[in-house]
């Protein structure tokens, strides 16, 4: 089984890469290092999928690129050949909203298996519980999904619960912890 993990330390990661690589020649080495041939047109393709196009993939060292460009360039890396699972942790974090949106929906046409760890509310709804993007101004009829909702889980304590009310029920878990701590 092949999996793609997104680290929440990723950007990190790509700032601390050699002060001359840029996006494209970062992607076609890390290929490289794994035994894969890539064709630099099929990379060029995949970083431009990503918003990394043309001059931005090659004339903008890596350590110049935006916190959101480092997550495009990691998520390139991970889904150029597709992992049946991926483990996303804090994706989101270093991106703006349309590039969260997309991603979202890019996320409930995987087929494969997903594991977020996540803080933001509206990417968990949208991904792990399967809301829909009808109602938004930005969606289109074409992007509801057929897929099972998945599972939220709270995390913390050394123990693992799950949610059976998703989101919701972790909005409210907070709520009560903040108003308890206020009343104290």
């Amino acid at each position: 089984m092949k999996i793609g993990y997104f680290s929440q330390h990723s950007v990190e990661d790509l700032s601390n890469a050699d002060p001359q690589t840029n996006a494209l020649l970062y992607f076609l080495r890390h290929f490289q290092k794994l035994d894969i041939q890539v064709l630099e047109k099929d990379a060029r393709a995949c970083l431009g999928s990503f918003g990394l196009a043309g001059r931005l993939a090659v004339d903008v060292p890596l350590v110049k690129l935006s916190g959101g460009q480092k997550v495009r360039l990691a998520l390139a890396l991970i889904v150029f050949r597709p992992p049946h699972l991926l483990l996303l942790d804090e994706v989101t974090t270093h991106l703006d909203t349309p590039t969260i949106r997309a991603l979202g929906k890019a996320l409930q046409g995987f087929t494969g298996g997903i594991i977020i760890i996540t803080h933001d509310r509206w990417f968990s709804r949208k991904v792990v519980e399967g809301e829909s993007y009808k109602s938004e101004e930005m969606s289109d009829a074409s992007s509801e999904d057929e897929s099972k909702p998945g599972i939220s889980y709270k995390v913390g304590g050394g123990k693992v619960k799950e949610l059976q009310g998703g989101m919701s029920e972790y909005i409210a878990f907070v709520e009560r912890k903040i108003a308890r701590r206020q009343a104290s």
